[in-house]
């Protein structure tokens, strides 16, 4: 467990309790995800085994890729791209194994033929492998769901992809319709209207952050007819994600209040819902969409604070952040625009609206902001070891295990709406969700390690990029880098400050800054220098001390 966990170790001199649960944690949380990724079931869900397409190309590929595991994402990647439909492009919500592999559910919500773009950009983003594209793979036929005889290459596959993707575009805009729903599982459209005219401004978000991505790895290709290929194609790509952005900022207009969808029916006169002018549902905010915006650099600085401020006002909750401002109304299972949500009798999971996976994306977006108080608070008030002390109205829960959501503890969906506001008041009392059965675990460790601890391999160089609270002044991780042991100490002289100096072994290390599109404190390192400042001892931990 160790070697897969990189030889993860977090301390703090002081013996810090916030410190010392997530060393504690991350040990469990990496069994969790092992049971996700292997034998997908939760403790709720005994009977599943089946890799959801989203799930997997979170969860397991998001923590492999920072523990720098990278031959287990590339496997990952080969598998996922290899039950890509022949004849459509798109992909099944979910599949299962072995000689059950003819069990799939091949219809998708609008989202899923997303993140398989998404995982390859960020794997190829991560080891500088542009040559995986040559990869051979079959596709799936969708009648039979068996693959294919005849091989493509995975840039055909990516091809393929990008068709389907551009298909799905509504009335000349790049903005994808919603298809089947998105990630919320609880807003399924309820009619053949709203799946054809409905857009996800979360959907929008990720596929320009995938497309902008992979554009831009394959645009900087070099060498070769194949690398002009894909530099074109990459321009190309770059092209598409500049007009989903003037079409976000068109339609969405993030300079007030970005919507959870719009209806368009008619692209001259949109119908934004889940916003502030929305007189249908009666739910003003969601909070996927501003995060996600966040994350993918899709709105400006003054935008984003603007919709940080907005989530802090309307969906921070003592035990997380909400999904929504309010719950959708319940009228006896009656489903008139969102299925699931106006069906589910339990207030739980996202019809409860604190659901952790996406409380976990709000730690991201924190970092990518520069928020380390918000960052390093949001880590604890997920963490089941000892949650009392992060969540006082929490009730007592397992501690080993992953918990899907942070439920409100309501006998029926009347009560809940009746008292939802007893939530944010903190007044009562929260117990935890599903367990295990969920991409969470290796989300969370994804940040930790890489967003909030900051410590990321970018091709060929290393990324030191904290956002840590100045109080964890002392606090080492010792992890390896490269294949080589080593144990970071911050010295912290002030909460998310610029690293203004890195030492390796004693010996000052030049660096370069990492650009964001909020902040540009972190320091780069090439791995060719770091070659230099190693101990001769490969088995020796060397030291890398990071001045912010």
């Amino acid at each position: 467990m160790a070697k897969l966990m990189n030889h993860f170790r977090l301390e703090h001199p002081q013996d810090v309790a916030s410190v010392r649960r997530l060393d504690m944690l991350a040990w469990w949380y990496t069994h969790n995800m092992r049971v996700h990724f292997a034998v997908p079931h939760g403790l709720e869900q005994y009977g599943g085994a089946a890799w959801g397409t989203r799930d997997v190309c979170q969860g397991p590929a998001e923590y492999f890729l920072a523990v720098q595991h990278y031959e287990a994402v590339k496997d990952i990647i080969r598998t996922v791209y290899a039950h890509q439909y022949e004849a459509s492009g798109g992909w099944p919500q979910w599949f299962m194994f072995d000689r059950y592999y003819r069990v799939q559910q091949e219809e998708s919500h609008g989202d899923i033929i997303v993140w398989p773009l998404k995982l390859l950009g960020d794997y190829m983003a991560a080891t500088g492998d542009l040559s995986i594209l040559d990869t051979e793979l079959p596709y799936t036929d969708e009648d039979t769901f068996e693959p294919t005889r005849q091989k493509h290459s995975l840039y055909d596959h990516v091809l393929k992809q990008m068709d389907y993707i551009r298909s799905r575009f509504l009335h000349g805009t790049s903005l994808s319709s919603y298809g089947d729903g998105d990630w919320d599982d609880t807003l399924q459209p309820a009619s053949a209207e709203l799946r054809a005219y409905m857009v996800s401004s979360w959907t929008v978000a990720l596929t320009y952050q995938a497309v902008r991505q992979l554009g831009g790895l394959l645009a900087a290709a070099d060498g070769g007819a194949r690398s002009s290929q894909h530099a074109a194609f990459g321009a190309e790509l770059l092209k598409l994600a500049g007009a989903i952005r003037e079409d976000f900022h068109r339609y969405m207009n993030p300079d007030e209040v970005i919507p959870g969808f719009l209806y368009m029916e008619d692209a001259r006169h949109p119908d934004k819902w889940l916003h502030p002018t929305d007189e249908r549902t009666g739910i003003q905010y969601r909070l996927l969409p501003m995060t996600r915006s966040m994350i993918a650099g899709l709105i400006t600085p003054e935008q984003a604070e603007a919709h940080y401020a907005l989530i802090k006002r309307e969906l921070s909750f003592p035990d997380g952040v909400r999904l929504m401002n309010r719950p959708a109304a319940y009228e006896g299972g009656v489903s008139t625009r969102f299925k699931r949500a106006e069906q589910a009798a339990n207030f739980g999971r996202e019809i409860g609206l604190q659901y952790v996976h996406a409380h976990i994306r709000f730690i991201e977006a924190m970092a990518k902001l520069g928020k380390p108080d918000e960052a390093w608070q949001a880590l604890q008030v997920v963490n089941p070891i000892g949650i009392a002390h992060s969540v006082p109205n929490a009730e007592l829960r397992q501690s080993n295990a992953y918990f899907s959501s942070s439920d409100g503890r309501f006998a029926t969906r009347y009560e809940a709406a009746a008292r939802f506001e007893e939530l944010r008041q903190g007044t009562a009392a929260v117990k935890g969700g599903w367990r295990i059965y969920s991409s969470g675990p290796g989300i969370y460790m994804n940040q930790l390690i890489s967003n909030v601890l900051g410590i990321r391999v970018a091709a060929d160089v290393l990324q030191l990029d904290p956002v840590l609270p100045a109080e964890l002044d002392g606090m080492s991780f010792r992890f390896a880098v490269a294949g080589r042991s080593v144990r970071i100490l911050y010295s912290l002289s002030r909460s998310g400050g610029e690293i203004r100096r890195v030492a390796v072994n004693g010996e000052e290390a030049p660096f370069g800054r990492i650009a964001g599109s909020y902040r540009s404190t972190g320091a780069e390192l090439p791995l060719t220098e770091l070659e230099r400042l190693w101990l001769s001892d490969a088995e020796a931990v060397n030291e890398i001390v990071i001045e912010a």
